[in-house]
């Protein structure tokens, strides 16, 4: 089509200067990437190349997980660039929240965040009123089952109230990347962020992939617990690294351009999430790989 134009005018693109090596490199798991990338990490140090210097670059934000809990496994500092770490996204606290308020009753404060989300007709006012029935060392989600108990709500936020709790009772014992699916398909929260990105101008393939990738690191624990108790370390160890004044720079390629600090970088493709050989290449595996790119 650009060919054809009668009024384009002939340009030739080239550059003079030569460039380092690109080395590439395919892993089954993203796992495997981020240990690889950790070991690369680790070899730039003994080359005295500072940490703030390097940077992992990936396509989508979903991602930065497992690059994430390498470098906490590793105790490499890192920082995002232009973005938020994982577990801070609002998709992921939202199902993280459902399945703490199922193991841990008394956290309130998981608890609240899950009474009118999705939205259920359970206001501030009414979380007032159920939190001024606590007596002693109740907690708010005791309140709410006292409160359903004893039948002091109208009747539709008696259903509401009824049908989360029994949906947390429900999902208190899965695995928890069950209980996340669980909660997914009881609550209609995929519908609630269709229309939360609609209104707010916001990527919902993006946040899509997010909770796609949470359901994957979920699986790779036994139980609810042991799962939150490694999003809780990743996420106290980014609030860490937020303090210092280096760290290893994670940012998506579209957020780190114009960055002129990149010493090393990773590039990490899930299926095709990389545009790679044009819209007539041949079909992707769909098994989690990745290729990484360094520069000397």
């Amino acid at each position: 089509m650009i060919g054809h134009n009668e009024n384009r005018m002939d340009k030739a693109c080239y550059s003079d200067k030569q460039g380092g090596v690109v080395e590439t490199h395919e892993f089954v798991t993203d796992q495997e990437e981020a240990h690889w990338v950790v070991d690369k990490v680790r070899g730039l140090l003994r080359m005295k190349v500072p940490l703030e210097k390097m940077a992992v670059l990936y396509r989508t934000k979903f991602c930065s997980l497992p690059f994430e809990q390498a470098f906490r496994r590793a105790d490499l500092p890192y920082h995002m660039m232009g973005g938020k770490g994982f577990f801070e996204r609002m998709e992921i606290m939202d199902l993280n929240c459902y399945i703490t308020a199922a193991v841990f009753d008394k956290d309130d404060t998981a608890f609240e965040r899950v009474l009118n989300t999705p939205k259920r007709g359970i206001g501030p006012g009414t979380v007032k009123k159920i939190a001024q029935m606590r007596v002693g060392a109740m907690s708010l989600q005791d309140a709410a089952r006292q409160a359903v108990a004893d039948r002091v709500l109208s009747k539709k936020l008696y259903t509401s109230l009824s049908s989360l709790l029994a949906l947390l009772d429900e999902i208190r014992d899965l695995r928890p990347d069950e209980a996340i699916k669980r909660t997914l398909a009881r609550t209609g929260y995929m519908d609630f962020l269709e229309n939360y990105t609609r209104s707010h101008s916001m990527d919902l393939t993006a946040r899509q992939e997010n909770i796609e990738q949470l359901i994957h690191a979920a699986a790779q624990k036994e139980t609810i617990a042991e799962y939150l108790e490694e999003a809780a370390l990743v996420r106290e160890d980014k609030e860490d690294d937020e303090e210092q004044t280096h760290g290893i720079n994670l940012s998506t390629v579209h957020a780190a351009k114009g960055s002129n600090s990149i010493r090393s970088s990773s590039s990490v493709a899930r299926s095709s999430s990389f545009p790679i050989g044009g819209p007539w290449s041949a079909p992707r595996t769909s098994r989690r790989s990745g290729g990484s790119c360094t520069w000397p």
